[in-house]
């Protein structure tokens, strides 16, 4: 008798949680504890945006699933973007556990704060970071210099004739050396031992996060039960070694610094945590610029949209692979074909609104115009110098990418040649 109470009650329990709430957004169908895993496993486990797409096209622009039971509001009209993302409830961050971790025990930083803490940080080193010529004319002669070693490096590896070169570590290095000179003032050579460990380190350690972007992802507690499976236990080596190497340079900083004349934006910020050691926005703790560009928001507050009532809390995923793979709007997205970003003047188009490779609103990704100069300024300069081509008798480099939390080629090779000028 107390069994069939027991089944009983189990059953309604279960029976009930796949009923959506009042003036939920649309959806698809919510099986009880795992949420929307099972149809997400049935587009494609190992690429989830894949999936996110996928029920975009059938819910249309905004519409909620479920992680386990984590909630998710997906956007995937740029209008509705941009329209959302400068609302300040739709600019939280989701404070899960690696967020802490990375902060040891605290949400620290730029990328995973929110509210007054991530306005402050924003507004911070952003001012500072301008100071030392972030965003500036002479940040482009920094970056030009970098650009210009690896001119240089390619030009002594390709001789007087074609040489296939691999092109896996050439670049990080380079974009890494300018805003290194800016935080630390440190430059780096493209061949340090140091810089290529740890951009090792952080490419290892964003490719474990995302391995466990589905079911490890969802119910977060099983990190504990499964450390090595679930990519926890080499996360958490990625990131201790990380923050080691940055308590060293702080140190070798609280050193030799001198007060009132800030080098570099470390400098700055541990000048601004000495005069106000009690302002918890100085804290100097900088790891969380380890996380990457794209990340979730979450509601600060339960918000009503176009009738729908969404919860705080509510984690929110702009659908940017969507976004630019439009058919409607691209015609052919996966054609490459720059001339569609020109007008019909031959002018370069900057505002289309479907292209959001920076995001959107108040929590545009701040490091676009490093980003912008140093691609614009390194492919420029090494096409006009350089020929690069597919290496006969081996496949053209796949466009399936090695998945992190942001996509990044596989190694690939090319047949690489100078240009006769």
């Amino acid at each position: 008798m107390i069994l069939l109470i027991f089944f009983t009650i189990l059953i309604v329990y279960l029976f009930m949680s796949t009923r959506r709430r009042p003036n939920e957004l649309p959806g698809p169908f919510k099986w009880p504890i795992v949420g929307n895993l099972p149809q997400i496993a049935q587009v494609n486990w190992s690429r989830v945006w894949h999936a996110v797409d996928h029920y975009a096209k059938i819910y249309g622009e905004i519409y909620g699933m479920y992680f386990g039971p984590r909630y998710v509001v997906v956007l995937s009209d740029p209008k509705v973007v941009h329209e959302l993302m400068k609302r300040d409830e739709w600019n939280g961050r989701p404070h899960d556990h690696m967020a802490k971790i990375k902060g040891d025990g605290a949400v620290l930083g730029i990328i995973m704060t929110d509210g007054d803490l991530w306005k402050e940080t924003r507004r911070f080193s952003l001012r500072h970071l301008r100071d030392f010529g972030y965003g500036r004319s002479n940040m482009e002669t920094s970056v030009m210099d970098e650009v210009q070693n690896v001119v240089d490096r390619l030009d002594k590896q390709i001789g007087n004739e074609e040489q296939v070169l691999s092109f896996e570590s050439t670049f990080g290095p380079a974009v890494l050396s300018t805003l290194w000179n800016m935080v630390a003032s440190i430059r780096t050579e493209l061949d340090d031992p140091d810089i290529l460990r740890l951009q090792r380190i952080v490419k290892e350690t964003l490719q474990r996060r995302a391995f466990g972007a589905g079911i490890f992802w969802s119910f977060q507690s099983l990190r504990h039960l499964f450390p090595q499976g679930s990519g926890f236990a080499q996360q958490i080596e990625g990131f201790n070694i990380l923050k080691e190497n940055m308590r060293k340079v702080i140190t070798e900083h609280k050193k030799t610094r001198v007060p009132g004349e800030p080098r570099d934006f470390i400098d700055a910020y541990l000048e601004e945590h000495e005069n106000n050691p009690e302002n918890p926005y100085f804290f100097v703790n900088r790891y969380s610029s380890v996380a990457p560009i794209v990340t979730p928001h979450a509601l600060t507050e339960t918000v009503t949209y176009k009738g729908y009532e969404i919860p705080k809390g509510a984690l929110v995923f702009i659908n940017t692979w969507g976004i630019h793979r439009n058919k409607d709007h691209w015609g052919d997205p996966d054609t490459f074909r720059p001339e569609r970003f020109l007008d019909k003047n031959g002018k370069v188009v900057t505002n289309d609104e479907w292209l959001l490779p920076f995001g959107s609103g108040k929590r545009r990704c701040p490091g676009e115009p490093l980003a912008k100069t140093s691609v614009f300024l390194m492919v420029s300069n090494l096409l006009q110098k350089f020929s690069f081509s597919t290496v006969p008798g081996e496949p053209r480099p796949s466009p399936i990418p090695v998945i992190g939390l942001n996509l990044a080629p596989l190694t690939y090779r090319a047949e690489s040649r100078k240009r006769k000028i």
